[in-house]
């Protein structure tokens, strides 16, 4: 497999001079190797074991020690304080011998001394860290509903736009590649490995949506790539898996409907189901933070009806992680009022490949209210809510989001989406797949270009952004563009990158050419078309020094929005900052910072919270502050806007 998609962080090292000459320990080691898919490494001398788990090959992985009563107290002497190592096994004959030398040792967690409990720990172990530590969620502060979904939080605006992007997502789902898209990013991830290759091939062939259900629940690559994908919100890895979650989605609303036609009226539906795993204090802290919030899971959610079992995956009888960063969780949830509003979720027992588990699976994106978060001896127990209101609150959330990118999306949707989302390393990673998928179809190879251009305008890369734009610009030439509104666009943004390079005569070369069509067509008549218009023309003449030539064009660009755009859309922002900029050029700083505070509004309430743009407004009113002497505020504010470019540093964008 390849690091970068499919690395594991966990691994099983087992020492014993019989490893590999007792025909016992060869038949275990086989299956601990089939368990856990190869995550098992063996030695037979205690030097060896050291100096390898002590290597910087294992230093970034957690490591669990499977041990002899022979070479137990030897090693455990040097490597028990390496803080990779998580837990000790001690496999052998002799119990009594075990519990002896093993006392000063807190790692060492169980003593084994039949094959069958050993290898019954190790299955529950790896459902566990298959799970993993993390549990991908983001958070909606209910009193930020009661403003119109104005000034959001930080955490709330993360919500929503994780929200619309699932909605896109499924969307898109339907495009003819979406299973292919699948499959190569599968056949990448095991490209040197035979026996899950023949897994994919037989997915690719064999696969029917009715059957969604088996293949997630397997011991295949579907599962582990899907919910790595989701742990790690690898965003292009997720889009390639549309397809795969569209299904899932699907068919877990179908067997819920059934449900609760099945149900008898007028019955009060409540229901509670349970999940254990391990979590980092890290995820702990932010659900005791939020008790009363809602949170939104963000991948697909196990859970089941057998409490003992989940208690087995939270491993509740562990005494050892009280002052670990790694700690046992029940979750509890709880469900009332079930209705077609409410979140979907399906008992998928019938269909799974391990019917023992009596697994509940709740869809990608399912929104609970958390009640509370307590810890009661070395458990730690969060109880949560799901309920009709959640549903309502994420159809409306979803809503809101998804007028800023269209009702119909296309190949283009989910790249405009990473770019508003402020997630400019995604969207460009997208846009150049999407170059080579799309490499014959010319109209949309220029809106790829376009899309770059802005990513790359958006991180400050401006030559980059105008190679972008002028390909943009080549390409709608030598189409036959339906619409002479796109080359107006193309114009206005090689001439807008133009004039924040400080280059005002090649800018207003781009003008005449936009304004040209502009006038000579039906375009005239598009409000938005001759606001992006004027609106480079307003930058032209503020470089130039025309300032109050400059506030009335921008005026104008005003009212052609105020006409034609909802409110708080974010490009009234941009020419809040426009006219602010004109006013500091004027040394008029009070109706500057007026104008700042205007377009920081704005953004507060339709950007994502780490949006470039915050970082840009905030730096215009610190300046700007320094100006009027409130020192302690605009330094503030400049550490607020460092702080959102420093938290923005990704790959550099360049042109290739």
């Amino acid at each position: 497999m390849t690091d970068r998609e499919t690395e594991d962080d966990y691994v099983y090292f087992w020492l014993d001079r019989t490893v590999d000459t007792s025909k016992v320990n060869r038949d275990v080691k086989g299956l601990i190797q089939q368990r856990t898919r190869c995550r098992l490494w063996t030695c037979a001398e205690p030097d060896e074991c050291i100096n390898r788990i002590t290597s910087d090959e294992l230093s970034s992985k957690r490591v669990i020690l499977i041990i002899s009563n022979e070479f137990g107290p030897i090693v455990l002497r040097v490597i028990h304080t390496c803080s990779h190592i998580q837990n000790v096994y001690v496999y052998c004959t002799s119990r009594l011998v075990a519990e002896q030398w093993s006392q000063s040792y807190t790692k060492v967690t169980h003593i084994f001394t039949d094959k069958k409990s050993l290898l019954q720990k190790i299955y529950g172990d790896v459902c566990v860290w298959d799970i993993g530590p993390q549990l991908p969620m983001s958070v909606f502060h209910l009193a930020d509903r009661e403003n119109a979904y104005r000034n959001l939080t930080s955490n709330s605006a993360k919500f929503m736009w994780y929200q619309a992007m699932i909605v896109v997502l499924r969307l898109m789902a339907k495009q003819s590649h979406s299973k292919t898209d699948m499959i190569s990013e599968c056949l990448a991830s095991y490209h040197d490995d035979e026996v899950e290759k023949k897994k994919i091939e037989a997915f690719n062939t064999d696969y029917v949506s009715k059957n969604v259900l088996r293949w997630y629940t397997c011991d295949s690559f579907v599962y582990r790539l899907l919910n790595r994908a989701f742990r790690t919100q690898r965003i292009e890895i997720i889009f390639k898996f549309r397809f795969f979650i569209d299904d899932l989605h699907n068919r877990i609303v179908t067997l819920y409907q059934e449900y609760l036609k099945n149900l008898p009226p007028n019955h009060k539906y409540e229901l509670t189901v349970y999940r254990g795993q391990h979590m980092n204090i890290r995820e702990l802290v932010v659900l005791q933070q939020n008790v009363c919030q809602l949170i939104s899971m963000n991948s697909f959610l196990s859970a089941t009806k057998n409490k003992d079992l989940a208690k087995v995956f939270a491993d509740t009888g562990d005494q050892t992680n009280d002052s670990s960063s790694i700690q046992s969780v029940l979750f509890i949830m709880k469900i009332s009022h079930m209705t077609e509003d409410t979140s979907p979720f399906a008992f998928i027992q019938p269909f799974s490949c391990n019917p023992s588990e009596e697994e509940v699976l709740f869809s990608v994106g399912t929104i609970f209210e958390v009640k509370s978060v307590v810890k009661h001896e070395h458990t730690w127990y969060v109880t949560l809510q799901l309920s009709e209101q959640e549903k309502i609150i994420c159809r409306e959330l979803s809503g809101y989001m998804i007028k800023h990118i269209g009702p119909n999306p296309n190949e283009l949707s989910f790249g405009w989406l990473l770019y508003r989302m402020n997630d400019f390393s995604e969207a460009r990673r997208y846009a150049e797949y999407l170059l080579k998928q799309y490499s014959n179809d010319k109209r949309i190879v220029g809106d790829i270009y376009t899309l770059l251009g802005l990513i790359n305008e958006a991180s400050k890369c401006l030559p980059a952004s105008i190679e972008n734009y002028d390909r943009a610009l080549d390409v709608y030439k030598k189409t036959d563009v339906q619409s002479i509104a796109v080359l107006i666009n193309a114009y206005t943004n090689l001439g807008l990158a133009y004039i924040a390079k400080g280059d005002s005569q090649k800018a207003d070369e781009q003008r005449r050419q936009a304004e040209e069509k502009l006038v000579n067509s039906h375009a005239q008549h598009d409000r938005k078309l001759t606001a992006r218009v004027s609106t480079l023309k307003g930058r032209i003449q503020r470089e130039r020094r025309n300032y109050q030539e400059a506030l009335q064009t921008f005026q104008s660009v005003l009212e052609e929005k105020f006409e034609e755009l909802p409110e708080n859309h974010p490009s009234f922002g941009t020419t809040f900052t426009d006219m602010g900029i004109v006013y500091e050029k004027l040394n008029d700083n009070d109706r500057a910072l007026h104008h700042f505070n205007q377009a920081l509004s704005i953004y507060q309430k339709t950007l994502a919270p780490d949006h470039v743009e915050y970082a840009d407004c905030l730096e215009n009113m610190s300046r700007v502050n320094v100006k009027l002497g409130n020192s302690a505020l605009a330094s503030q504010q400049s550490k607020l806007a460092l702080n959102i470019m420093n938290n923005n540093i990704r790959e550099d964008f360049h042109s290739e």
